[in-house]
């Protein structure tokens, strides 16, 4: 597993060269586009594989496989009904409102829905995502 620390810095830095007047969107569009960061593994394709274009599908692989992105924290998911559902995050270090809303939209978006999600942070390492689709 990656170091967290490093990960954070090197997050940070990032965003901040891509962006020097707005890093929260650099980050939000580097979550956003994470599976075409790997190209030689196919991500996007893999992730297709695994999750198709079922929204709920997708966002609940994401719940289940935690593990395999961090090593700290918690999040779980709460369906909403058939195209809504909600992300709650505790001891979270990456920036929720930026970070996680880009990673929501980018997995939505290949489902092929568009995605509202609302943010609601409890304090900076805390909140809950509010995810509707169409």
């Amino acid at each position: 597993m990656y170091s967290t620390r490093d990960f954070i810095r090197e997050q940070a830095t990032a965003a901040v060269l891509l962006s020097p007047e707005d890093p929260g969107a650099a980050l939000r569009s580097m979550w956003a586009t994470t599976t075409k960061l790997s190209p030689l593994i196919r991500a996007e394709g893999f992730i297709q594989y695994l999750v198709g274009r079922d929204p709920m599908q997708a966002l609940g692989w994401l719940e289940r496989n935690r593990s395999m992105m961090c090593d700290y924290g918690d999040w779980w998911m709460i369906p909403k009904g058939s195209k809504a559902a909600s992300f709650h995050y505790v001891d979270e270090y990456t920036w929720i409102e930026h970070c996680h809303v880009g990673g929501v939209e980018g997995m939505l978006r290949r489902c092929g829905v568009s995605a509202a999600v609302t943010v609601a942070l409890r304090n900076a390492y805390r909140g809950e995502l509010q995810i509707e689709w169409e």
